[in-house]
């Protein structure tokens, strides 16, 4: 990466991801992180394979919207992007999010208070450990590099998981090779924390390596730890398989699966759903990309429920759960981007569920906008993408009554939202 230019920048608005927006001493528009409008700031822009990316390196001046970030490796770690805003102007953000896809294509709608979950909710982190000859380093990459910032503890995460990252890199550096990496995957499970480690390269695995692990495991209350190079298993420990609670139902997950980012998010988002299709004995409801069951478990409590999800792990442990429970639950395995059910599929169902990736699920909104459904709860974890679905369903008839902003993703410029919609 080359260092092409320095200088002072004076910051004039905040871009979509929340990073400072301001012109070079050369008239371009660059884009400087931890930085507020009104802001002044000395930066670094660097150009890496056709790319530049501005660097921030010190504020000159400083914004009355700012605070004091409350973790020691802000500005370093890119873990975070939004801890330096006060609470006025961060709520003025993750709304905008919202508002300006929307108004940039002529939708209104009621937009209710945001819920906030709150910081150090977080349960899960996804962290990489590199064993540097000179010094290790376990934790994230500074914002746009490849540098690794090496942390002690983050302020985002469950406590139980902040706390295990100084003596899980003790361990790592004893069993890992010098210059060898690591992907290191933490979840927060309801019955406790399942770790995955995987390895980069292949590596020997010793006997006194098993010991140590195995004091870890026990010494920490890891309910499963699993080491692996590709597709195989160099150190594997289970005491009992990780769930989540969906609808007071146990839901089995595996180490990197899909998972709403906070236990109270699965929570609020499904009672927002609920509300929204207000399920009875009478329904048949489809639920689109239901991965684990989220919603697909709570509203099986009420109303017969078709469910549909790509994902072959998550349909097996949504179908133990229905077996288990004796709830009536079709489950399909399809891939509705390239196949979306169609409208005439979608005939015997009277609402909808739909929680599709960030990117959307146009061709389905498509099908959708075709259908006559009374209810359609859409949970989205992308306001732009939403917002050229919505589009589609509002040019079809439908009326978008809603929409319930929720702030799982705290000091992130992500936020998620549950968006009600109508016909007739």
């Amino acid at each position: 990466m080359a260092l092409i230019e320095q200088g002072l920048a004076k910051i004039t608005s905040l871009s979509k991801n929340g990073l400072g927006v301001a012109l070079s001493k050369q008239g371009k528009k660059i884009e400087i992180p931890y930085t507020l409008p009104g802001e002044e700031a000395e930066y670094e822009l660097h150009k890496c394979k056709h790319k530049e990316t501005a660097n921030f390196v010190k504020l000159v001046k400083r914004s009355s919207d700012s605070e004091d970030a409350p973790c020691k490796f802000f500005g370093q770690c890119g873990g975070c992007l939004i801890q330096h805003m006060n609470k006025a102007q961060y709520n003025a953000f993750k709304l905008e999010t919202i508002t300006k896809p929307l108004s940039q294509l002529n939708i209104t709608t009621d937009i209710l208070n945001i819920i906030s979950i709150g910081p150090g909710k977080r349960r899960r982190a996804n962290f990489e450990f590199f064993h540097h000859p000179e010094a290790p380093v376990m934790g994230f990459h500074k914002y746009h590099f490849n540098k690794l910032v090496d942390i002690d503890n983050c302020p985002s995460v469950e406590a139980k998981i902040s706390e295990l990252i100084s003596p899980l890199k003790e361990i790592l550096v004893k069993i890992t090779p010098i210059k060898q990496r690591a992907q290191i995957y933490i979840t927060s499970a309801a019955n406790g924390i399942d770790l995955l480690i995987r390895y980069n390269k292949e590596q020997p695995f010793e006997p006194e390596h098993q010991t140590l692990l195995d004091n870890f495991v026990d010494t920490h209350k890891i309910i499963r730890m699993k080491l692996t190079y590709k597709k195989r298993t160099l150190y594997k420990k289970e005491f009992e398989e990780p769930y989540v609670i969906f609808g007071g139902k146990n839901v089995t997950i595996d180490s990197d699966c899909f998972l709403q980012s906070t236990c109270e998010s699965d929570q609020v988002l499904s009672e927002k759903v609920l509300e929204i299709i207000n399920p009875s004995a009478k329904d048949h409801i489809v639920d689109l990309f239901c991965g684990r069951g989220t919603y697909t478990i709570p509203l099986a409590e009420y109303s017969q429920i078709s469910a549909f999800e790509c994902d072959s792990k998550a349909l097996n442990a949504l179908e133990k759960v229905s077996i288990k429970h004796k709830l009536p639950i079709n489950i399909s395995q399809r891939d509705l981007y390239n196949t979306p059910l169609y409208k005439d599929e979608l005939k015997k169902f009277n609402k909808a569920v739909i929680n599709p990736p960030r990117a959307g699920a146009k061709g389905q909104c498509q099908e959708l906008a075709e259908s006559d459904f009374e209810k359609i709860a859409y949970v989205s974890c992308s306001p732009e993408s939403f917002a050229q679905d919505a589009k589609i369903l509002i040019n079809a008839g439908y009326k978008l009554i809603n929409i319930q902003p929720v702030d799982q993703f705290h000091w992130n410029p992500h936020i998620e939202i549950v968006a009600n919609f109508s016909k007739g």
